[in-house]
């Protein structure tokens, strides 16, 4: 008997040291002819690790229409750029004035509001278009400076100066500038959805060229500069004095792109082959997934899963880690729940991709095995997390959609199968959006 007792914790400690599940509990040896199965508990957290960003969306325009190197757009030249946006989204943008030795063409520092209520801009915006002075550079007469981007010996080499960033026409220098009309026209079009072209033309006959720049989709206040402050040091002044934009344009990349929540959503524990949640290539059941993947809302879906009879326990999470109301997860948050497990048993889960009209997280459609024969599943297992579509709602661009949750309701529906989203538009990888982890207990 104490021979017995002594095989039979060597053979627990040799698994518990092959495991390196030092939190293991309730698990019952498999011994033969014991009949016990392995039972334990299991901590799953969903972790949002998105790295915040300033900005929706930026890039650089420095290809005048109809040309074959980058370069300014002399008179009767053009340049043109195109971008997606949603409600509550504004553009700016950064054009230098040429013949100067640090002015540039910009919206005010707030940028351009790109819709109206519901109704997309459209039209000629120039009179939304300022011409301002960086503060960088001591100016001289427009268009006959030695320290002029056209005249100058090599780039930055006039007197410096270190004043705010101020609209022309409050600037004392004792110069006269043409106004903006009589240099550029600046249109802007919609496409009917969310995307958005630009066209800056140096009108025939203008005083000026104006460079390569840079635009930056955003919602909040002076991305670029503040008027009334000095330039921030960030690539303005390269724009502004030289028509350089690849210093701004790389802080504005580096600080621009998708950030999404993730939404509250459902657990559950089902045998192997089940298909609890979703069956992939078929339609949504109608159980409520649909009010995770378009809304965030697990409600409907838990009710139902409830009466289910392959499943062997459900819950919801909905409250992140440290606090006290239920909630998506932004940058830095995460959702953590405890399940129990046997061998052969699965785990599934949905949580929404926040900014989409219908997409979710989720494992495969049979869930995640929570056992490797006796070895209990530990770790980082995202790697098994895919992004779906429920094929309920008509995709818009991430991010900008105006019937994403983020901005509006009422998107148009659609009855296709449930698949892993292949829409044609592009989205971060899984594992740069979240982090999937089971702790055995």
């Amino acid at each position: 008997m104490k021979t017995k007792f002594i095989q039979g914790s060597l053979f627990l400690a040799s698994l518990f040291l092959f495991c390196q599940c030092d939190k293991l509990k309730e698990l019952e040896s498999d011994i033969p002819g014991t009949g016990a199965p392995f039972t334990g508990k299991f901590k799953v957290t969903i972790e949002n690790v998105q790295i915040p960003k300033l900005y929706f969306a930026s890039g650089i325009f420095n290809m005048p229409i109809g040309a074959t190197a980058a370069g300014p757009a002399t008179p009767g030249k053009a340049f043109t750029f195109s971008f997606n946006a949603g409600k509550g989204q504004r553009l700016s943008f950064v054009t230098m004035f040429g013949r100067s030795n640090d002015l540039f063409f910009a919206p005010d520092g707030k940028g351009i509001a790109l819709y109206n209520g519901d109704t997309p801009l459209s039209g000629d915006i120039t009179s939304m278009i300022k011409l301002w002075d960086a503060g960088t550079e001591v100016n001289e007469a427009p268009g006959m400076g030695m320290y002029q981007a056209n005249t100058q010996s090599a780039p930055d080499t006039g007197p410096d100066e270190s004043v705010p960033v101020t609209e022309i026409g409050n600037v004392n220098d004792g110069f006269t500038y043409p106004s903006v009309e009589s240099v550029i026209k600046v249109m802007i079009s919609n496409d009917g959805g969310t995307k958005f072209t630009v066209r800056i033309d140096d009108l025939p006959g203008a005083f000026t060229p104006v460079s390569p720049g840079v635009w930056v989709v955003h919602t909040a206040d002076n991305p670029i500069f503040e008027p009334g402050k000095l330039d921030r040091g960030l690539g303005l002044k390269a724009n502004s004095e030289d028509g350089n934009p690849s210093i701004l344009g790389k802080y504005l990349a580096d600080n621009s792109g998708l950030v999404t929540p993730v939404s509250p959503g459902v657990w559950t524990i089902t045998k192997a082959n089940q298909h609890p949640l979703f069956e992939g290539n078929h339609l949504d059941y109608g159980d409520g997934l649909k009010f995770i993947a378009q809304g965030g809302d697990p409600t409907t879906l838990a009710a139902a899963l409830k009466t289910k009879n392959m499943i062997k326990s459900t819950g919801v999470y909905n409250t992140k880690s440290g606090a006290s109301l239920a909630g998506p997860l932004f940058p830095g948050d995460k959702f953590e729940f405890t399940v129990t497990g046997m061998k052969g048993d699965y785990l599934s889960f949905a949580s929404m991709f926040g900014q989409s009209n219908d997409l979710f997280f989720a494992a495969s459609d049979t869930g995640i095995p929570l056992w490797s024969g006796s070895i209990p599943t530990f770790g980082d297992v995202t790697s098994q997390v895919k992004l779906w579509d429920d094929g309920t709602e008509v995709n818009e661009y991430p991010g900008a959609g105006n019937h994403q949750p983020a901005r509006g309701s009422g998107g148009t529906v659609e009855s296709e199968k449930i698949m892993v989203v292949n829409d044609g538009f592009t989205y971060p990888l899984i594992p740069n959006l979240i982090k999937v982890t089971i702790t055995p207990q």
